[in-house]
């Protein structure tokens, strides 16, 4: 939710009902410095851009390791950490070139071909518990080629691929606030639940989406992006879809259930579980993970000046973060190449967002003082919405 500053001057009124008792102020950015270019490191200046910022745990080009082979889980073997773990696991996860979110790179392939109905998950992360209070994002790009199948369609089941799980590993099945979303239709996923998760014992009572309509499609990378809050009341989820079609946000819920009590969060398997299916294969790239209270808080860069108009994004991981400066490696700039024209926004830890900074060359050095994007104008005072209503961010 964007929330603008309101001038006493002018609206007295509007401030004593809303209860307000300071200025409040959305991320905004003065100059960007440094390389925009893969690889390369900026620094950005500006103000509102909160305390806290995240802590990013994996981030993975696949591009460090070599193709054919599985999955690696040695120190550096990702730009930021690496997997923990790929053990038991028939799906195969291998370093391709077959596909790759720029078309010159790599990304991991996934592959349910184990046979005699065998259902299978892709590597495993843990990471640092996330309690009670505290927040994960995590983020990939997914692709299917048109002529494979959502794994379990030439099954008995059917059609079962969930894109990831999250969960608590020291807790069982049956009592674990969870959280997957699943593809139940071959049909580019025209049946999708989630995220939801095993919802039994301690974890009844815990938010549920529910069915909703994703924009994937076969033969299209897609971008999701997923930040929920670790709370037994007052939590948030907050989810992001954006491909070549469209910029969607299926759901952005406040105060609510997201854990029960005592319940963390503390793995991350990508993709979650799949059904056994000769032709089913799909891939993913630049997965991204950051957890603590600024999970939420990020770097990005866009086609388009406005956020909510962007099609293709990418995260810039962050390695400093101030009120008033960020700093950020370009490990991946994504779908962009050399000389496109692109715009940097700043995310604080509450999900407001910046104006589009720029417009910034991938490819070239950045360091003067250049002007944002023109700010949209504010929106006419409303009253408060009341609390649950689903207020999107954009």
């Amino acid at each position: 939710m964007k929330k603008f500053k309101l001038i006493s001057l002018v609206f007295p009124t509007l401030l004593m009902a809303a209860g307000t008792s300071s200025a409040w102020a959305a991320p905004a950015v003065t100059n960007v410095a440094g390389n925009v270019q893969q690889g390369g490191q900026i620094t950005i200046s500006g103000s509102s851009f909160g305390a806290t910022g995240p802590n990013v745990v994996l981030f993975d080009t696949f591009d460090k390791g070599t193709v054919g082979n599985r999955i690696s889980t040695t120190t550096g073997s990702a730009a930021i950490g690496n997997w923990s773990s790929t053990s038991n696991n028939i799906a195969n996860p291998t370093y391709s070139s077959e596909q790759s979110l720029n078309g010159d790179s790599r990304s991991m392939r996934i592959r349910w071909f184990g046979g005699s109905g065998q259902q299978s998950s892709g590597p495993e992360l843990f990471f640092p518990s996330v309690g009670s209070g505290s927040a994960v994002t995590i983020s990939w790009w997914q692709f299917m080629p048109s002529n494979r199948s959502v794994p379990g369609t030439s099954g008995n089941e059917g059609p079962n691929w969930k894109w990831y799980w999250l969960y608590d590993s020291s807790k069982s099945w049956g009592d674990n606030s969870d959280y997957v979303s699943t593809c139940l239709s071959n049909n580019n996923c025209d049946a999708m639940q989630g995220p939801y998760g095993t919802r039994s014992g301690a974890s009844s009572g815990v938010w549920d989406s529910d069915w909703y309509g994703t924009i994937f499609k076969k033969g299209t990378w897609m971008r999701f992006t997923l930040s929920m809050k670790n709370a037994t009341s007052g939590g948030w989820a907050w989810n992001q879809e954006i491909s070549a079609d469209r910029h969607s946000v299926p759901f952005d819920v406040k105060n609510i259930k997201t854990a029960a009590s005592g319940h963390a969060w503390n793995s991350l398997t990508l993709p979650g579980y799949g059904r056994d299916d000769s032709n089913g294969e799909a891939f993913y790239d630049d997965v991204y993970v950051a957890t603590g209270n600024g999970a939420r808080a990020r770097v990005e860069i866009g086609e388009a000046a406005t956020y909510s108009s962007c099609k293709k994004l990418a995260i810039l991981p962050t390695t400093a973060w101030s009120s008033t400066q960020v700093k950020a490696t370009l490990h991946s700039v994504g779908q962009f190449k050399a000389n496109d024209k692109v715009y940097l926004f700043v995310v604080d830890a509450d999900g407001s967002t910046s104006p589009g900074y720029g417009p910034l060359t991938v490819g070239q050095s950045s360091g003067s003082a250049q002007s944002p994007a023109p700010t949209p104008t504010p929106p006419a005072p409303t009253a408060t919405a009341p609390s649950g209503l689903n207020i999107s961010e954009r």
